[in-house]
């Protein structure tokens, strides 16, 4: 019979001890491991920035809710108000107040992107006179309605903004 020679890496791995043959093994599984272990490393750490980039737009997002808020909670006093609601009037003061210093939260925001804050100068340049109107009861219930419900459309824009922004 005749016998084949063992080729010579084999006939070497033969004879190693056990310990240095879990070591050739490791040597070798390493490279195996670690182009997908890289890879899924790159893509969770992409996530993480693209969270932290979001979670930064949050305070943003959030002042920007509650300039919309406000301005819908003050379209429902003023109607009160100019229906002949003597009572609600301070509440609706009140809120005219916090409208307006939620619009200067929101322009501290809208300041870095110039698209936004020119949606919310729009804003900002009719709330004095709508507010104006609603306190000197200048103004009919229907449109005072219909403009609240106008600058809440461009807050919502505004809103949308720095929400893509982030």
């Amino acid at each position: 019979t005749v016998s084949l020679p063992e080729p010579t890496m084999f006939a070497r791995f033969k004879h190693l001890k056990i310990r240095h043959k879990f070591t050739v093994v490791a040597a070798l599984s390493v490279p195996m491991f670690a182009l997908p272990t890289t890879l899924l490393l790159r893509n969770n750490l992409a996530e993480i920035d693209t969270a932290a980039t979001a979670s930064a737009g949050m305070p943003a997002a959030a002042d920007a809710l509650r300039l919309i808020q406000y301005t819908q909670q003050h379209r429902g006093l003023s109607a009160q108000a100019l229906a002949g609601g003597a009572a609600q009037e301070s509440q609706r003061q009140a809120k005219s107040a916090e409208v307006g210093q939620a619009l200067a939260r929101v322009a501290t925001h809208a300041d870095k992107h110039p698209e936004v804050a020119r949606q919310l100068a729009t804003v900002q340049q009719q709330w004095p006179s709508l507010a104006g109107a609603v306190a000197g009861k200048s103004i009919q219930g229907s449109e005072s309605y219909a403009r609240h419900t106008e600058a809440v459309a461009t807050e919502i824009m505004v809103l949308s903004g720095l929400a893509e922004a982030a």
